[in-house]
């Protein structure tokens, strides 16, 4: 107390930070007042305030001295409560069990928390976690049939704080039935949950005894898991639950679709497998396949490893499936074309409860495929249409064979025969373009343009028309015309043709030659009735006539013209067209040949009336004309 002063006063403050609860036993000299009328005390230096306590503050006020405060101090004990959520999953070979425990502290913080369960001693405790938990501070201890799990913080909690807890046991040790751990606070005033038992698909869980326990909807639980069969509540601890398991029967559905492409002396296999999956998941597929060699490999989505044995093969997936899964078996072995036996359908699915599926033989050469023997009564021959739309997609040679079978066998054994092979053509005239125009006296010069395609010859073979005078032979047109030298050997003839880098590329070959005149007709015809009949026999391919003059009294008979194109050795023709002019002094008459018109030009009498108009000039096409054909005439 502050000594020789007039008048002292003052205000007193009184709290704690502990789990100490103070209360006043005796008050004399001063006033209590309320705490927003306390002055806060000044920081004792810059930046550090003074520390206020925060529990049972009590504030007074004195204006003299001497005054008098006694006070009682009593420890106080945290109040807890939990809210646990447990859930059991049966999946993947172990039991999996997780206790999610909400904490709220009242009262005073606590620094430690004690949990108690009854888990056999097989489960393995896998971890402890939470906010502010020191996970490697975790303490287990052994107390008669329960273990003590002493979980420490970081620094002292109160009010609500999540801690995390994990068991695992394998499946192998849980057998058909395990009881379900409990987990407890002994400190704890109340205690109240769920639990939700789950499985993989394939496995159910069935209760055997629920003690302490409401049984409710999966749905109606504060948390979801995926599998949930079972759910139950509890208000306070000491339940009890024992589940048994059942596994379900494992379904294997096959579809696999058979490709083998024949090769140059080697024919590809491959398989495409679509396994459904029901009843319980598998993580082992099996298949059988006695022809592959050493080139064998099976790919595939989730596919881990494989391993083979003989003839069996026996793939591990990288987790346990259940559902749809697909992998893709390949390997290639020699084979023949000449009546070589090619086996299909080795490839068959092992312990499935049902394999079907597609065959298909496929090669871009010239192939028979012929049944050696009678195939086996699963697997039928179908038509090229009815293989799914999927598979035909994945397939880019032509089909030779198809086939479709429901179950197994359906080995079969096959016979490849190589076809007739024809040279493909090499040289071809694409457009044949033909102009002659005749002479007076029945003498003829014709142009004959060939539009050559050439992929590798070195000449263009053709052969002139009996007695035919042979003028010149040009590459182009106009004005870049360019003479060749043509070889000439009688009436065959060698063109020299270039092979451009394009085989689709036409080169134009010009060849001018002429033909003579016929020889001379009668001069005149005394009678009429015994007339030449011109419609039967060999028909001229031209006819020339002279023009009418109406102020001659005599005029000259018809004259038969025959002109024929070059012959082309070994090169088809696709289109010709051929124009023929006569002199100015002549007209067409009656035509005949193995060209088309292309105007309506009919045959005409040889004495039909002078005054009749006719052409000078007609024209006749030919679509097609195969190589070593008859000439064009």
């Amino acid at each position: 107390a502050p000594q020789g002063v007039i008048r002292a006063g003052g205000q007193l403050l009184l709290g704690t930070d502990s789990a100490v609860k103070l209360q006043v036993a005796g008050a004399s000299g001063i006033t209590q007042i309320d705490q927003a009328a306390f002055a806060r005390p000044a920081p004792l230096r810059e930046g550090h305030a003074r520390a206020l306590p925060a529990r049972s503050v009590f504030t007074y006020q004195h204006a003299a001295l001497p005054y008098a405060l006694t006070l009682s101090a009593d420890h106080v004990v945290p109040a807890l409560s939990a809210e646990i959520d447990l859930l059991v999953n049966a999946a993947e070979g172990q039991l999996a069990f997780d206790a999610t425990i909400r904490l709220d502290v009242r009262d005073a913080p606590v620094r430690e928390v004690k949990l108690v369960t009854d888990a056999d001693p097989r489960w393995t405790l896998t971890g402890v976690a939470g906010h502010l938990v020191i996970e490697s501070d975790v303490d287990v201890r052994t107390a008669g049939n329960r273990r003590e799990i002493l979980v420490p913080f970081r620094q002292p909690v109160e009010g609500q704080t999540v801690l995390n807890l994990r068991m695992e046991l394998p499946l192998g040790l849980a057998r058909d039935a395990f009881a379900v751990p409990s987990v407890s606070l002994p400190e704890a005033r109340t205690q109240r949950g769920c639990i939700v038992a789950a499985a993989e698909r394939g496995i159910r869980l069935v209760p055997r005894a629920a003690e302490n326990l409401r049984d409710v909807h999966t749905a109606s639980t504060p948390f979801r898991a995926e599998g949930a069969q079972l759910a139950y509540r509890f208000r306070e601890p000491g339940w009890k639950l024992d589940l048994a398991l059942e596994w379900a029967q494992s379904a294997i559905h096959t579809e696999i679709f058979h490709l083998l492409s024949l090769g140059a002396g080697v024919v590809y296999v491959s398989a495409a497998v679509n396994c459904h999956i029901s009843g319980a998941p598998v993580q082992t597929l099996a298949f059988r396949i006695p022809d592959a060699g050493e080139s064998l490999e099976i790919v595939g989505a989730g596919l881990d490893n494989w391993s083979r044995s003989n003839d069996l093969c026996r793939v591990q997936l990288a987790t346990r499936t259940l559902g749809d899964t697909t992998l893709l078996i390949t390997y290639d072995q020699p084979l023949g074309y000449d009546g070589a036996e090619l086996r299909i359908g080795g490839i068959e699915a092992v312990d499935t409860a049902s394999e079907m599926g597609f065959m298909a033989v496929a090669s871009g050469a010239g192939l028979r495929i012929e049944e050696t023997v009678p195939l086996p009564p699963a697997l039928i021959r179908i038509p090229r249409d009815e293989l799914p739309a999927g598979y035909a997609a994945t397939v880019t040679a032509p089909l030779l064979a198809v086939y479709k079978y429901t179950r197994r066998p359906h080995a079969a054994t096959l016979r490849v025969t190589a076809l007739e092979t024809q040279r493909p053509i090499d040289q071809v005239v694409d457009y044949l373009a033909l102009t002659s125009r005749i002479g007076r006296d029945g003498e003829s010069v014709t142009h004959a343009t060939c539009h050559v395609k050439n992929a590798s010859r070195q000449y263009l073979e053709a052969r002139l028309p009996a007695g035919a005078t042979l003028w010149r032979v040009r590459q182009g047109v106009e004005a870049d015309a360019r003479d060749l030298p043509a070889q000439q050997d009688g009436e065959r003839l060698l063109i020299p043709v270039a092979r451009p880098r394009d085989p689709n590329q036409a080169v134009p070959i010009e060849i001018v030659y002429a033909q003579p005149a016929p020889a001379a007709p009668r001069a005149e015809r005394s009678d009429t009735s015994r007339s030449t009949d011109w419609s039967q026999g060999a028909a001229p391919a031209r006819v020339a006539r002279d023009v009418p003059d109406r102020a001659a009294t005599a005029r000259r008979w018809p004259m038969r013209v025959v002109l024929t194109a070059p012959r082309l050795i070994d090169t088809p023709a696709t289109f010709a067209r051929w124009e023929v002019t006569a002199d100015d002094n002549r007209a067409i008459g009656a035509t005949g040949g193995n060209l088309t018109p292309e105007t309506g030009t009919t045959a005409r009498w040889p004495w039909a009336s002078p005054f009749v108009r006719r052409p000078r000039t007609v024209s006749f096409y030919r679509t097609a004309n195969l190589a070593d054909e008859e000439s064009l005439r």
